[in-house]
């Protein structure tokens, strides 16, 4: 079963990091696009967008200031989308950045210890407790 569904649980676990780290990262983003506007709505002074448009030589009266809801690409706040707050989306980053990596030393670490040193002598015990030397291989070798 483990190597049958390996690959599998694999694939799906690859598509589930990346969605959540995705969606992490736009919300992140966000967060970040939105803390650089209200930097610079507190840096630069709101003036009010007052034009006479002669038509006609007639004049129409000045246009209100829009409100924030019906600027471009804004939407009312039932219909935006809830977002993760940025220290959790950074954390959930993080432990899964982290917990990367650490697989990735494991199991680099792991297959160093593995192939460090192939052998074609094998020892082994035999019921009564002495050691045993199983060098069939060698013997083979030899043979060919």
């Amino acid at each position: 079963m483990l190597l049958v569904l390996a690959p599998a649980v694999c694939v799906l676990a690859g598509i589930g990091v990346s969605e959540i780290t995705s969606k992490m990262f736009e919300s992140m983003k966000n967060s970040f696009v939105e803390s650089q506007e209200a930097q610079e709505q507190e840096f630069s002074p709101e003036e009010p967008e007052i034009k006479e448009v002669k038509e006609n030589d007639k004049k129409k009266p000045a246009k209100k200031p829009k409100k924030p809801a019906q600027q471009k690409g804004a939407q009312p706040k039932s219909q935006q989308k809830s977002r993760v707050p940025f220290i959790l989306a950074l954390f959930l980053v993080g432990i899964i950045t982290h917990s990367t990596f650490t697989y990735v030393c494991h199991s680099v670490h792991v297959a160093s210890e593995a192939y460090s040193s192939p052998s074609v002598v094998l020892a082994g015990r035999r019921p009564d407790g002495s050691k045993q030397i199983i060098d069939d291989f060698r013997e083979s070798y030899d043979w060919l």
